[in-house]
């Protein structure tokens, strides 16, 4: 079987699609009531094995979106405290850069290392930013 077709088989729709479709755009991932979102405010998001919750909660964490944001750190923060010790340290990885993507939002309101492929103007304070920090 190929690898995709195991993916297919194998993984939850919102996993599988984050998984196969990377190149969803912020509206999409947070568009009125999309799968992703849904499943992750209704909790159900629990009950799939922490490795897929990973990539289940990207798109929140990528998002130029203050409450995505939030949601993002919130579930990393659950999934951090629920990895099985060999397996902490990766897990608190991914908190600290759900918080890092976090804060950004929260200081920029946009990530300022994706403005010239969106052809956006940088302010002086994004620029000088990006040349010390140099996204992520």
């Amino acid at each position: 079987m190929r690898a995709v077709s195991r993916i297919e088989a194998e993984l939850p729709e919102d996993v599988r699609d984050v998984l196969l479709h990377r190149t969803l755009t912020d509206h999409e991932v947070l568009g009125d009531a999309p799968v992703r979102r849904t499943r992750s405010h209704r909790g159900e998001d629990l009950a799939l094995a922490l490795c897929e919750r990973v990539f289940l909660y990207l798109p929140f964490e990528h998002a130029e979106d203050r409450k995505a944001q939030e949601l993002a750190v919130e579930r990393f923060r659950l999934l951090a405290a629920a990895a099985p010790e060999r397996a902490r340290a990766r897990f608190a990885s991914f908190l600290d850069y759900a918080i890092r993507h976090r804060e950004v939002i929260e200081r920029f309101g946009r990530f300022p290392h994706r403005n010239p492929a969106l052809g956006r103007a940088s302010t002086p304070e994004e620029r000088a930013w990006v040349e010390r920090e140099g996204g992520f």
